[in-house]
Formats: C-alpha cells, structure tokens, sequence
C-alpha cells in the first residue's frame, strides 16, 4: 500500500508538497483558489482534501468518474468544479452531487435567488492558471471524441452518442434529483475516468478536456414578486405620507420616489450579474 501511494506522490510532485491528511471527505472538487484576502471570498471545497482522496483511490488500484461542471462568475471568468461521481450506482446520487457543486459555485443566496440555470452547453476546456487560481476557458462546443472513449480516458454509453443527454433532461434532474433512478442519464454524460483533470495541474501544460457549462438568466418568478413587492411599499408609503401629513401631492411623490430608488438598485444589481 505504501509503496502504490509513493508511486502516485511521484506520478504527481505538486502533491508532495502540500499533501496533509484531509478532514472529512467530499465528492467536489473546486480549485477557485484565492490568496489570502481581507475581502470576503466564497466557500470552495478545498482541492486538497479532493486531490488525497484520487491519491488513495489511485493507490487502491480503483477507476474514479468525474464531471467537470463550469459556471461563469464575473465578466470573462469561468470557475469550475470537478464533482467525483465515482460511487454514484444511481442518477440521483449522481445529480445530487452535481447539485451541490452547482450552489457552491454560484456564490451567495441573493445570486442564487435572482438567477436561474436556463440551458446547458456540452464544451472542450483549456484551465489556464492566473494569480488568483484557473481560469476555464471554453475553446468549442463538442463532446469527447470516440477516441477518448475508445482509451478509456472518458466515458459515455452509447458510444458513439449523438445526441448527448437534452438540456431540458440534465436540467430538470439538477433541479429534482429525486425523480430519476437507475443509470441512463449519468451513462450519456461526459466524464473524466481515472484521476480526473486535476492530476494534470502540476504539470508544465495547462489541462485539457471535455464537461458541461451552465448558462444563467434571470428569475422571472422572483423578478416579478420583487416589482410586485415594491408598488406595494410605495402604495403603503404614499397613504401614511398622505394620512399623516395630509399632503396627497406630496404622499404621490414618495411613492414615486420609492419606486424608482428600488427600480435602480434592482437594475444596476440583475445587469451586474448578466455576464453572458
């Protein structure tokens, strides 16, 4: 067993350095690595902690499966997630830990509230290192080729799969993991097999592969409750103004004045947010 582990440190030397017995396991895998900060940063699982558990998987002679996930964070930064769906024996497992990739990238509840998953794009990916972390940058919209398959480097069934598995489908079981049972869905998914992408980080290359970004729009449902929300606060602020100071003119441009502050605060944050 020692000897199989020492092979791996050596089959990659960025991991002798910082390999540390991790605390806990966790099947997502996030390099959004920032350096030491006093602004706030998003929590990531840490890749150290995903990079001892390919380690010991490697050294165990087992097969690890990995979805690369993408989302797009700022205007031209794509973070991205490798989820480790090795023992998912069910797509709900399967989605489950998608899901849970797909919240952590998308940042704090205000995000998550006004913005939605809309569709999916099936993407060849170049990790390209910067100060602050890797930066996904998506070179074309393809799946892996048959030859991929072919080397067992990833996988999917059927093989060749054409179409791969609809944007509506992935979508749908990210949103309700719940209903779906068996492997179909998972099978017609690109996935990284052996030590996933990020056994190539320490090397002088930037790594190349193939896994699915998400495409974000706004939440209408939310949208309209908040516009629906903020006629109300200006009628209520225009009667008690009106009541008060028996001034109907001026209870009228209260409430005007509290619909167009929130309309510019609300307008300024959903384009703020719109990258893509």
């Amino acid at each position: 067993m020692d000897l199989l582990l020492t092979k791996c440190l050596k089959r990659y030397p960025s991991l002798a350095r910082d390999l540390t017995p991790a605390q806990g396991s966790s099947n997502i895998i996030s390099t959004h690595a920032t350096r030491q900060s006093r602004a706030p940063t998003r929590q990531h699982s840490t890749p150290l902690q995903a990079t001892a558990a390919q380690v010991q998987r490697a050294a165990q002679g087992q097969n690890g499966r990995f979805l690369f996930l993408s989302l797009q964070i700022a205007p031209h930064h794509n973070d991205f997630a490798e989820v480790d769906v090795t023992d998912a024996a069910q797509d709900y497992i399967f989605f489950q830990n998608t899901q849970t990739a797909y919240n952590k990238l998308r940042g704090n509840w205000l995000k998550r509230t006004l913005k939605v998953p809309c569709s999916i794009s099936y993407i060849k990916f170049e990790l390209f290192r910067h100060l602050r972390g890797y930066n996904a940058g998506h070179l074309s919209q393809e799946i892996p080729p048959e030859t991929e398959v072919k080397a067992h480097r990833y996988h999917y069934d059927p093989c060749p799969l054409n179409p791969p598995l609809p944007s509506s489908i992935f979508l749908h079981a990210l949103r309700h993991p719940e209903y779906y049972d068996g492997q179909r869905l998972q099978d017609r998914m690109p996935k990284k097999l052996q030590d996933g992408i990020l056994g190539a980080l320490g090397s002088a290359f930037s790594p190349i592969g193939w896994g699915v970004h998400i495409h974000e729009g706004p939440n209408k449902l939310a949208i309209a409750i908040f516009v629906s929300l903020t006629l109300l606060a200006s009628l209520v602020a225009a009667a008690l103004w009106s009541v008060l100071k028996k001034d109907a003119q001026g209870g009228l441009g209260i409430g005007q004045y509290v619909v167009a502050v929130s309309t510019a605060i609300f307008g300024l944050g959903v384009f703020g947010w719109s990258y893509e």
